[in-house]
């Protein structure tokens, strides 16, 4: 049975940003819609990915410098619209959202490169250990305040933030019997204790690395989640994946958390647990067959699915920019990383340490203005204007089609196509109007359509 080709479009989009023709055509003539999610997420964790370098200069990573964040971000922003393997850039801008931190917490800009290579090089591995990798991160040591964290004086913001947003969540389904929450506050508090001594090391010349300092773990024996022991920081990781309940618990927050990210917000509890039970994620980790599950699974081609995100900006901003051909990283295009700060979302500055939200979080007057006004400026080239020219000829209905399919949207709402069919309709009877006028005007109103604004 051949492949769908909306199904095909959905998939691209959600997992490579854009789905151009071209794309859609290497994958619909696969035997089967596993084999072109294979395909897919195969080719796009392969090796390491590509190595982050300065873009206008070699990046200065020895102070704050906002020249060289700036860069950071130019690079990132690019290599989504344009590189080689664009899922793992979206996997690595859930892991930034999820395992969230701030730029403003350093004052060494490597750390925020160190921090962004982790992300994109174990984007698709072991859950357990990228935890325990992210956890000694310095940025991540600074922002949450474990390098201030001693037996004398606890810190609880890691040891907190570890439970209840990066590994069991708030979650309440899957508990032992008697149980009205997966954890306490004395498990909060003894998560904290052992993350005590867990630090930097603060050298004058060059920037602060991991260091563990026993002098400032907390001595003798502490309980957490049921288990009395000296923990210490990876102890904790370990406990939350490896004892029952806490590592299905644990399993199905991260399962509902990339399900949100690639499919739709609040899916079922059954369908979680059914991915988590299938794959065996509470045990292996995998994080790349955990993906596959979710790509392959019928209910992520549903109508729901298919209309359940709005781009983020980042989503946004690399479609336009990979639409348009124009590169990010040019000397004269630094417009991109400045709308997406009016579209309230800025790389490496997150709102909190929850992360962005979704859907309506991106879209009041002033946001859906900024997204209106970065596409206005990349596509007000006399190039763009003929994008759809030669179309002018064709059938209304067709050249809604067509010019549709040319932007990554192959099947267009019932709603878009009244209006953009009475817009081009008065717009050929118009006198004077011209074919120029009617291409860009059509490629304006499609880029802000809502089937262009869904992810």
């Amino acid at each position: 049975m051949p492949l769908n080709e909306s199904d095909i479009a959905h998939l691209i989009r959600r997992t490579e940003f854009t789905a151009s023709e071209a794309r859609i055509s290497q994958l619909i003539n696969l035997p089967s819609l596993s084999a072109a999610v294979d395909s897919i997420v195969e080719s796009n964790s392969s090796g390491n990915g590509s190595t982050p370098t300065g873009v206008l200069l070699p990046f200065n990573v020895s102070a704050p410098s906002w020249e060289t964040i700036t860069d950071i971000r130019r690079w990132w922003i690019d290599e989504m619209a344009f590189g080689s393997q664009p899922l793992r850039e979206k996997m690595g801008l859930f892991w930034h959202g999820h395992f969230t931190s701030h730029v403003g917490s350093t004052s060494w800009t490597g750390h925020v490169l160190d921090q962004l290579n982790l992300y994109r090089r174990n984007a698709f591995g072991n859950f357990r250990q990228l935890t325990k990798d992210m956890s000694i991160q310095p940025l991540m040591l600074s922002y949450l305040n474990n390098n201030r964290n001693y037996s004398t004086q606890i810190n609880e913001n890691f040891g907190r933030e570890l439970l209840e947003l990066f590994t069991i969540g708030l979650e309440t389904y899957g508990l032992l019997p008697g149980q009205q929450f997966p954890y306490t506050q004395e498990d909060i508090v003894s998560s904290a204790k052992a993350w005590t001594g867990e630090s930097t090391k603060y050298l004058q010349t060059l920037p602060d690395i991991y260091e563990y300092k026993p002098k400032y773990h907390v001595q003798g024996d502490f309980t957490f989640l049921g288990e009395t022991k000296n923990f210490r920081g990876f102890d904790i990781i370990d406990r939350v994946t490896t004892a029952a309940p806490y590592k299905t618990i644990t399993a199905r927050h991260i399962a509902k958390k990339l399900w949100s990210h690639f499919a739709y917000e609040r899916p079922d509890n059954t369908l979680i647990s059914n991915l988590v039970s299938s794959t065996g994620f509470d045990n292996n980790w995998d994080i790349k067959a955990l993906l596959k599950a979710i790509l392959s699974h019928s209910e992520f081609y549903s109508e729901k699915a298919k209309l359940g995100l709005v781009s983020t900006p980042a989503e946004y901003v690399a479609r336009i920019l990979r639409i348009s051909g124009d590169r990010v990283i040019s000397d004269n295009n630094r417009y991109a990383l400045y709308a997406m700060v009016d579209m309230a979302q800025e790389l490496y500055e997150p709102p909190n340490v929850s992360g962005w939200k979704a859907n309506g979080y991106w879209l009041s007057t002033s946001q859906i203005g900024a997204r209106g006004n970065f596409a206005k400026l990349i596509f007000s080239s006399p190039a763009s204007y003929a994008i759809f020219r030669d179309l002018d000829s064709a059938a209304v209905d067709t050249t809604i089609t067509t010019s549709a399919k040319r932007l990554g949207i192959m099947s267009v709402q019932n709603d878009t196509r009244t209006k953009l069919t009475s817009w081009l309709n008065e717009q050929r009877a118009r006198s004077g109007a011209n074919a120029d006028f009617r291409s860009a005007g059509l490629l304006h109103l499609l880029i802000m359509s809502p089937d262009f604004q869904l992810s």
